[in-house]
């Protein structure tokens, strides 16, 4: 059977105590990494001991030793396993405090990163000192691999379990932001991992209050008070019905990474089994998102567009009535994202739409939009496609496509809206809703930029995601 992964990213919004809180965690990994890649520098240099011994050595150190005495010729790599490397890791948890302070899945993701870049030079293999692996520098790019301790709490919220206790664990988020069926799916996988713990939670129940086992008592509570800090009650969960064959399958190795140029975003991985269907119309379809329509399109023999569904103010309050100061709500953050989903619920149809008639075409050619460039030219269309979702829906096609044989092209978006499709003339920026040209081509103006996304696609000017 046919099996792909597909990852779908979402923007965190997070406290100025949970920023730092993450940045702490990295902190910790990349000192796991230096520990570690000292400990095979180690070994590679032909010495003994254990991962215990190189941790000792970075406690009294108060830091990352120096490499011990390696020689300056060559080097024999290490025939760790990463089994063994894990075993290792697992007896020196405690004593290094990586067992309070770091997630064992983003541990062992260290782990598995480092031995991948040693094994690369060949197992037992002599190499030249200096071609054995680096620590990772201060400028490398947060990552935290935190597996099923990333949890969904509701459409606006997640908990991160890594950030309690040091701060508050649950987390702005825009979960909404998924297409169906992958939105369902998380809900699914989410739903049955609760009845699990529910039925764990009544096991330990019992054994306590009819046997008097004393763990029992303190995992009953250990639980309890896990589930609390997220509000949610494990009493009366129940396991979710079957979800329909070859449905998406959350996987639960969720990364939280940072986002170049500043914040965090979460990363969801989905499971996909089966053959996707296939595009059906061997043509390429231009597509040009957009604030008075949602998306224009056009192919050799279609043409149309998405109309937005709601004509009200999209952009988040930021005044009150006319002299009198704007009324904050009790949780304004709160407040906002929900603010957001209400607004995407509405435009949920208008996606949607788009990606079912995208997937049927062998070739998309999206308008390659460059986000940063509307903060200069004080436009507000870069935050409108955040907050509406659009920005989104162009992700998910780019994610999708190749599971339905289609190739997403970005083309170059330079005066779409001023040139004519027909003949190619560059004229000035239509004022109205209307494209007119002196060559007497006339149409909608969004879908004749459509058309000149797709001409030049076909021209070749377009680039790969």
């Amino acid at each position: 059977m046919l099996v792909s992964v597909v990852e779908f990213r979402q923007a965190l919004h997070l406290t100025p105590a949970q920023e730092s809180a993450l940045r702490q965690l990295w902190t910790g990994i990349r000192d796991v990494q230096h520990v570690l890649n000292t400990y095979l520098h180690h070994l590679a240099a032909g010495h003994s001991g254990t991962l215990q011994d190189a941790i000792l050595r970075a406690v009294q150190s108060q830091g990352v030793p120096a490499l011990p005495g390696l020689p300056a010729g060559q080097a024999r790599v290490p025939t760790l396993t990463l089994k063994a490397l894990k075993d290792e890791i697992r007896a020196a948890r405690q004593q290094s405090g990586w067992g309070d302070a770091l997630p064992a899945t983003a541990v062992t993701w260290v782990a598995t990163e480092i031995l991948a870049d040693w094994r690369a030079l060949g197992r037992s293999q002599n190499v030249q000192a200096s071609n054995l692996p680096h620590a990772w520098s201060a400028d490398r790019r947060a990552e935290l691999h935190l597996g099923n301790g990333v949890q969904p709490l509701d459409e606006v919220t997640l908990e991160i379990a890594a950030l309690s206790p040091t701060t508050d664990a649950v987390v702005l988020a825009d979960v909404f932001l998924l297409p169906e069926p992958f939105r369902a799916a998380l809900w699914h996988q989410h739903a049955q991992r609760l009845a699990k713990e529910a039925g764990r939670l009544d096991a330990v129940d019992r054994a306590w209050l009819d046997h008097g086992d004393r763990d029992a008592q303190r995992e009953a509570l250990r639980l309890r008070g896990r589930y609390a800090a997220a509000r949610i009650m494990l009493d009366g969960q129940q396991l979710p019905p079957a979800p329909p064959k070859n449905t998406p399958l959350w996987q639960e190795k969720t990364v939280v990474r940072a986002v170049p140029g500043g914040g965090w975003e979460v990363v969801w991985s989905f499971q996909v089994s089966g053959q996707q269907v296939r595009w059906m119309h061997d043509d390429t379809l231009g597509l040009d998102p957009g604030q008075r329509n949602v998306w224009a399109y056009a192919s050799a023999n279609l043409s149309g567009v998405i109309s937005r569904p709601c004509g009200g103010v999209w952009e988040p309050p930021d005044h009150g009535p006319a002299g009198q100061p704007l009324t904050r709500p009790h949780n304004e953050r709160r407040a906002q994202a929900e603010l957001r989903l209400a607004l995407y619920r509405r435009m949920a149809p208008a996606h949607a739409q788009m990606l079912a008639l995208a997937l049927m075409h062998r070739a998309c050619a999206v308008e390659d939009v460059r986000w940063s460039g509307f903060t200069w030219r004080k436009n507000n269309f870069a935050q409108y496609a955040v907050y509406t979702g659009l920005r989104a829906s162009i992700d998910w096609l780019i994610t999708l496509a190749p599971l339905h044989g289609v190739q997403v092209l970005l083309a170059p978006p330079g005066h779409s809206t001023a040139t004519c499709s027909r003949c190619g003339r560059l004229g000035s920026r239509p004022r109205g809703t209307t494209f007119s040209c002196s060559c007497g081509h006339r149409e909608p103006v969004d879908i004749n930029a459509a058309r000149n996304h797709r001409q030049r696609a076909l021209a070749g000017q377009g680039r790969r995601p």
